[in-house]
């Protein structure tokens, strides 16, 4: 008697399925990997939440899962031709209407205000050190597929360490 073949429909079918579900798995697998890391801050833009050399904790789950909400702090390519890695907060997404007000380092703040409707597929970033920060107000919207993490926490200096919260003041 000749052993089953596995050319039979029943058989091949098992085979594949059982097949796509571990490729799946070691998709997942290294997706969860890679999907945390860690970052060193520069610049004066997000002080007071963030120092020169703060150590941050940063995912992408969020970001993957498009679960990203006004208040997350995140970490993007600039669309600006830089295409500098920036970290900024998101004030709007897609459908909230944005009212800021211009602004000039020699004069600070400007009557001038201006209003706009953030594009879906889009969020709008700015820094929270409003005079020290190069984000929306300049570049517009950045399109969410330039998002790369969601920062979560402080972890450096020890005495900074912290979990972020979602907050807009």
């Amino acid at each position: 008697m000749n052993p089953p073949s596995c050319s039979s429909l029943p058989c091949r079918s098992i085979i594949l399925r059982v097949a796509s579900m571990a490729k799946a798995a070691v998709h997942k697998a290294r997706l969860l990997c890679s999907s945390i890391g860690y970052f060193r801050l520069m610049g004066p833009s997000m002080r007071p939440t963030f120092d020169d050399f703060n150590i941050v904790l940063a995912e992408k789950i969020s970001i993957l899962r498009g679960k990203v909400a006004r208040g997350d702090i995140v970490m993007f390519v600039s669309p600006e031709p830089s295409r500098k890695f920036l970290t900024k907060r998101v004030k709007a997404v897609g459908g909230d209407v944005v009212s800021y007000a211009t602004i000039s380092r020699a004069r600070g703040y400007t009557d001038l205000k201006k209003t706009l409707v953030v594009p879906n597929g889009h969020v709008w970033v700015q820094g929270d050190n409003l005079l020290y920060s190069r984000d929306s107000r300049h570049f517009g919207a950045v399109p969410y597929a330039y998002l790369c993490f969601r920062v979560f926490a402080v972890v450096w200096p020890l005495r900074d360490c912290r979990l972020m919260r979602n907050k807009i003041e």
